[in-house]
C-alpha cells in the first residue's frame, strides 16, 4: 500500500516538536499497517511554506525509517533533526527486532571482502558475493545463518520490513498519474463506507489519498490538482463523524484501522 500525503501535514501546528510527533506517529502508523511507501505529493498554500514542511516531512521520515544503530553513520549532523528524539519507534524487523536479520551500513570494502557495521560490538567482515554490487556507505541487509551472516536481499524476508519515502514536490495530479495501483480517496463527502467494502479493491495493493490540512480531496480536484477520473473511488471511511473536520494526522490511523479490518475480517462493522 502507498500512502499519498500533503506537504501541509501538520503544518497549522505552532510548535514544531508537535510537528516532528505528528510525522513521527505518521511513520509509527506506516510500520504497524505495513505501508510500503509514503509518498508526499506538493499542496501549494499561499498561507504556509510547504516545500519547507515538505522537506522537514521527508528527513525526519527518513531518520525514523533507518534503523537506531545506523542513523550516527548513515544520517549526516543536520539542525533540521533536533527535535527527532520526540517520534516513537518503528519496532520493526529491519530495526533489530528479528535476531536472524540486521541492517547494514559498509565501512570498508575491496575485491576480496566487505567490512559491515551492523550495530554489533564488532564490524562483519564477509567475502564479496559475485552477483551483488556493493559500494562503500550504502547500506545493506545480513541473514545469520550456520555458515555466519550473509548478505540477502530483503524482499525475500516474510513480514513487514520498512517503508521508503518519495518527495518528488510535484502535483498530486501528476504523481497519481504514473502509479499502477488502484487510486482511492477518502473524504466526508465521499461514497458511503460499504461501497467500498463491496468494491473489490478492500484486498488490492491500493494507493490512498488524503487531503490537505485546508483542502479534502474534491476542494484540490476543483482547483485543477487533479482529476476525479484518476481516482478508482472517493469513499467516506469515516461516517458520522462529530466534527466539522478530521486532520489528516487524524484520518491515517483511522482510515487505515478500517481497511485493516475489513481485510482481516470481511465485516463493516469490526
Amino acid at each position: 500500500m502507498e500512502l499519498f500525503i500533503p506537504s501541509t501535514y501538520a503544518i497549522n501546528e505552532r510548535d514544531e516538536r508537535l510537528l516532528v510527533q505528528r510525522i513521527g506517529n505518521l511513520a509509527r502508523t506506516a510500520a504497524i499497517f505495513g505501508v510500503d511507501t509514503v509518498t508526499v505529493y506538493m499542496d501549494e498554500d499561499p498561507k504556509a511554506d510547504e516545500k519547507r514542511n515538505a522537506e522537514l516531512m521527508e528527513k525526519y521520515l527518513e531518520y525514523a525509517e533507518t534503523p537506531p544503530y545506523l542513523r550516527k553513520a548513515l544520517i549526516p549532523h543536520d539542525p533540521d533533526l533536533q527535535y527527532a528524539n520526540v517520534m516513537p519507534p518503528l519496532q520493526i524487523i529491519s530495526h533489530g527486532y528479528e535476531d536472524r536479520f540486521r541492517e547494514g551500513a559498509i565501512i570498508d570494502t575491496d575485491d576480496q571482502s566487505v567490512t559491515i557495521n551492523a550495530g554489533l560490538d564488532d564490524p562483519i567482515t564477509i567475502p564479496v558475493p559475485a552477483d551483488m554490487r556493493i559500494e562503500e556507505g550504502s547500506r545493506v541487509t545480513l541473514m545469520d545463518t550456520e555458515e555466519g551472516w550473509e548478505l540477502i536481499d530483503h524482499q525475500g524476508i516474510d513480514g513487514f520490513w520498512t517503508f521508503n519515502i518519495r518527495n518528488e514536490r510535484r502535483s498530486l495530479g501528476e504523481l497519481l498519474e504514473e502509479t499502477p495501483r488502484p487510486v482511492i480517496g477518502t473524504s466526508a463527502k465521499g461514497e458511503p463506507l460499504h461501497r467500498f467494502s463491496e468494491s473489490g479493491h478492500v484486498d488490492q495493493d491500493i494507493a490512498l489519498v488524503f487531503g490537505s490540512a485546508w483542502r479534502g480531496i474534491y476542494e484540490l480536484i476543483d482547483r485543477g490538482d487533479c482529476s476525479e477520473d484518476q481516482f478508482d473511488g472517493i469513499y467516506n471511511v469515516i461516517p458520522g463523524q462529530h466534527t466539522k473536520t478530521v486532520r489528516t494526522s487524524e484520518a491515517v490511523p483511522i482510515v487505515l484501522g478500517v481497511i485493516n479490518a475489513f481485510r482481516h475480517t470481511g465485516s463493516e462493522g469490526a
